[in-house]
């Protein structure tokens, strides 16, 4: 899931990862996969969960930084032919966060890799 952060820092961070959970839920159960930024690393440390940051040149890794390009030039696109103003560029950024939510196809896995069942 995608929620734009107002910056990289960890406070920033750890509010988004609020964000994109249920308020009640236990987010030291969480295992975040990702590539080694070391601010969502220590934010996901603060809130207990498991930060498991993948290794350099691993396809994991660049699966990650696919996602982020394929994003911010999903973004850049949308902005173009908005022809928003600079100001509208936050709004903009929500709103691709959203359709790129709701439109990519996920398939949910635990860390064994093994597909999560349907209850």
């Amino acid at each position: 899931m995608l929620k734009p952060l107002v910056s990289k820092a960890e406070s920033s961070v750890e509010e988004g990862l609020k964000a994109v959970h249920s308020q009640g839920e236990d987010l030291s159960k969480l295992t975040l996969r990702s590539d080694r930024a070391n601010e969502l690393v220590a934010a996901a440390s603060s809130l207990g969960a498991y930060a498991d940051p993948t290794g350099p040149h691993r396809p994991n890794s660049n699966k990650a930084e696919r996602s982020i390009l394929t994003f911010s030039d999903l973004l850049r696109i949308h902005f173009l032919q908005s022809g928003f103003a600079p100001c509208f560029r936050p709004l903009l950024a929500v709103l691709v966060c959203q359709l790129y939510n709701l439109f990519k196809v996920v398939k949910r896995l635990d860390t064994d890799r093994i597909p999560f069942k349907k209850a």
